[in-house]
């Protein structure tokens, strides 16, 4: 591996470009931070970031939060016309699945630290195959997906058979299970300034899932 100093100061040799580029440091999800080390920039990090530009990409062996390839798509996720989009899930039980296109585990879990705050971080699920968030981050994520993003996708498991009772529409919070596929929980509030281009249906094991692809809408 090359140890050179091509990230300066902090000479982090890290490869988090999908072509296996070596990207200087500000160049992806903050400019005060460290691509390679995650640290903040001190002053002199930042000047020697500088002439670290102006030399030629450089690869090296993947290092950082596990395997440097690219994160294939959960089984459980459906495609929506053979494409992959950002997507988010929600169990009855357990926390926040969170899956992004075309990104390995380490870039993934950097865009989850910029978009939202807990207070152990993004944690990887071996047998779902993605990182998992507390489920109270659900709107802000998905908020902040749209925001970079065209289109994403929101799954959420419910029970066909639980009736959508006044306490379900009637609800200040967005998780719902029951059969109205949060359509009417909390009078859909929770939904506000987005819409609903594709929905579908899937099995997973004994578990009913409603997928939807939503954009920002252009209405007020």
């Amino acid at each position: 591996m090359n140890s050179g100093n091509i990230y300066g100061v902090c000479q982090q040799i890290v490869d988090i470009d999908v072509d296996g580029t070596l990207l200087p440091h500000y160049a992806g999800m903050s400019f005060m931070r460290c691509c390679g080390s995650g640290r903040s920039a001190s002053e002199e990090l930042r000047a020697s970031d500088k002439r670290d530009r102006a030399r030629p990409p450089t690869r090296a062996k993947r290092i950082g939060a596990g395997s440097g390839k690219i994160l294939a798509s959960p089984e459980w996720l459906p495609k929506w016309d053979g494409e992959d989009l950002p997507s988010v899930a929600l169990p009855a039980s357990g926390p926040l699945r969170v899956w992004m296109p075309r990104q390995n585990r380490w870039v993934q879990e950097m865009h989850l630290k910029e978009y939202v705050s807990t207070r152990q971080g993004p944690q990887w699920d071996g047998q779902q195959g993605c990182l998992t968030i507390p489920k109270g981050h659900f709107l802000n994520l998905a908020s902040k997906l749209l925001a970079r993003n065209q289109r994403i996708v929101i799954g959420r498991e419910y029970d066909p058979l639980e009736a959508c009772t006044a306490s379900c529409q009637e609800a200040e919070l967005p998780i719902c299970h029951c059969s109205c596929r949060a359509r009417y929980h909390g009078g859909g509030r929770w939904m506000a300034g987005w819409a609903i281009l594709e929905e579908r249906d899937t099995r997973i094991g004994r578990q009913s899932w409603d997928w939807i692809v939503v954009t920002l809408s252009d209405s007020p």
